[in-house]
């Protein structure tokens, strides 16, 4: 980047368009515009040469980050005079003169992410971007997107990290696994490797807690209950429970949607993201985080596994609570020391409270195994098929960039320092699996993929809906 933080724009044409227009599926296009991770991944997938000769495009509009990328340097010497540079004078130059003939000068890209993440995100770009010259085109805010706000045809995001619900939705819509969290004891680079390599993914459980001294809650008798769910679409707070007897009385006709389900059995609840009685109980966010309540994000105080914990316990007031909690089991004992650690509520044990079994009923945390709603497949790092070997390469050298100091302030896989659960990715995870050669059903199960497809059969998905359309017809 030029050392006053801009980017030259510069305009230049192909001498000899081309025959096929393979970026925009035979549908003739008269000017391109390309930022510059796009261009970068032109040349890194397909070699910018035959990407610009596959296109019927006369004319293109770039960027050029110059300290970092030139066009000057991916272009072979062979192909560099098949282009020209248009000047705002009406005169052409060759590529190399793009510092005097360009469009003008505009501030260079930033990185931007939640409020409540901020500083995680920002350790986390301190610690790998001295290591990794990739990172400048790698839209890493987007790599912690919101995963209801993917939207991948439209070519807004590099990459995702997914839960098991959301890596389905992702795999319906075209996107593939890149690498998928290790929850395993410990991981052992295969022979001659320096990443762990294995197709057997540990998966995590959803369980549904309760406070010990609420005995007379158990599944099969939660009906007129608040409850406190992860958020939408998540598999512990969102997928598995409906597929029990919640509540007796509300089983005759159960409904496959799991929102039907929910909206009969409980008086009120939060679930992140849905609307009416099941947010009644959520609290939105605080300070310069403040939201309405009920966001699907970190900025609701009961999103995620610490927030439906939260949401059991009671605000610091003692207000705002449910009856049951449903949420996984990997990091809930961390979770009930975090409430006094982080001023949420003093004097919580792991002995205040007792897991609902599916039976009926109830037992210690410890023994989960034998006591929880079902098995969740390991989180998925999602792209687009184009980009898997760059965000694979740039995952991977963050990995090893971070294992390489132990000692570092910022952990790629610990949350709790910030004050919340799986923050990135999940706290559980050991390290990346390389899954680039599987499929997303492979990594889900058939099990789990059968299950949740179901479900999505009779629940509405708007961006299952979005998938489903033709895109070149919306834009």
């Amino acid at each position: 980047m030029n050392p006053d933080g801009a980017v030259t724009i510069i305009i230049f044409y192909s001498i000899k368009t081309s025959r096929v227009n393979a970026l925009f599926q035979g549908n003739r296009a008269d000017i391109v515009t390309l930022d510059a991770g796009e261009v970068y991944s032109a040349v890194k997938q397909f070699g910018l040469v035959v990407v610009a000769k596959e296109i019927y495009s006369d004319v293109y509009f770039l960027r050029i980050v110059t300290s970092a990328f030139h066009i000057v340097f991916v272009l072979p010497d062979s192909d560099r005079d098949e282009f020209r540079l248009l000047c705002t004078n009406g005169t052409q130059a060759p590529l190399s003169h793009y510092r005097s003939c360009n469009l003008g000068r505009g501030p260079g890209g930033g990185m931007v992410t939640r409020f409540n993440i901020r500083k995680v995100a920002r350790k986390f770009l301190n610690t790998v971007q001295y290591k990794s010259r990739d990172v400048w085109i790698l839209k890493l805010h987007q790599l912690f997107s919101l995963p209801t706000s993917l939207m991948p045809q439209r070519d807004e995001v590099d990459a995702v990290s997914l839960d098991a619900t959301h890596s389905f939705i992702a795999g319906r819509c075209g996107l593939v696994p890149v690498v998928t969290e290790y929850y395993g004891r410990e991981c052992v680079p295969a022979e001659g490797s320096t990443h762990l390599e294995t197709d057997v993914l540990p998966s995590v459980v959803g369980v549904a807690v309760a406070k010990r001294s609420s005995r007379s809650i158990f599944i099969g008798n939660l009906g007129g209950r608040r409850s406190c769910h992860g958020h939408m679409y998540s598999p512990a707070g969102w997928l598995l429970p409906y597929r029990h007897t919640l509540s007796l009385e509300h089983n005759s006709s159960s409904p496959c949607d799991p929102d039907q389900v929910y909206n009969q059995v409980f008086w009120k609840g939060c679930l992140p993201g849905s609307q009416g009685n099941l947010c009644k109980v959520c609290m939105g966010g605080t300070g310069e985080a403040a939201t309405k309540r009920c966001a699907d994000n970190h900025n609701e105080r009961y999103y995620g596994n610490m927030g439906a914990l939260r949401c059991l316990v009671g605000d610091p007031s003692g207000k705002s609570y449910g009856d049951v909690a449903f949420l996984e089991q990997h990091n809930l004992q961390a979770n009930i020391l975090n409430l006094g650690s982080t001023g949420w509520a003093d004097g919580w044990a792991s002995s205040d409270f007792e897991l609902l079994c599916g039976d009926g009923r109830r037992a210690p945390l410890s023994e989960w195994e034998s006591c929880n709603l079902g098995v969740i497949p390991p989180n998925t790092i999602m792209t687009r098929p184009v980009l898997t070997a760059r965000v694979y390469d740039f995952l991977m050298k963050s990995q090893e960039t971070l294992a390489a100091n132990p000692n570092a302030e910022f952990k790629l896989f610990e949350s709790l320092q910030y004050g919340e659960s799986d923050l990135l990715f999940k706290d559980a995870t050991q390290c990346f699996v390389h899954t680039s050669h599987l499929d997303y059903r492979s990594i889900l199960g058939d099990e789990f993929y059968n299950h949740v497809e179901t479900v999505f059969n009779c629940t509405h998905s708007d961006i299952l809906e979005f998938c489903n359309q033709d895109v070149c017809s919306i834009f």
